[in-house]
């Protein structure tokens, strides 16, 4: 089988989670969340083409974005956000999802 992509691996772990018995992340505590982050990653990493991590390694690669608070544009497009490669709070911050979105 092929590796999957890093698109893959994210909108799987996404619908795992939406699977899940808890049916909703709303009540979900971010400590169980993590755990699920571990069994899915436990069980993916080989088809991730990836080395076993399985808890939140703090960096995330050279190409990792995030999603910039201009809503004009210029941070949303693919490549243009925020360098998300060591990531603190003030830069997840600074993204301001939900308060500030695609067009919002």
């Amino acid at each position: 089988m092929a590796d999957s992509t890093q698109n893959e691996i994210l909108w799987g772990f996404i619908r795992y989670c939406e699977e899940s018995n808890y049916s909703s992340l709303n009540s979900v505590h971010w400590d169980e969340i993590k755990a699920m982050a571990k069994l899915f990653n436990t069980v993916n990493y080989t088809d991730s083409n990836d080395t076993l991590t399985v808890a939140d390694p703090g960096a995330y690669g050279a190409s990792q974005d995030v999603p910039g608070p201009k809503n004009d544009g210029t941070q949303l497009a693919d490549g243009a956000g925020i360098s998300g490669t060591t990531p603190t709070a003030n830069l997840y911050a600074s993204a301001m999802y939900p308060q500030r979105s695609y067009g919002g």
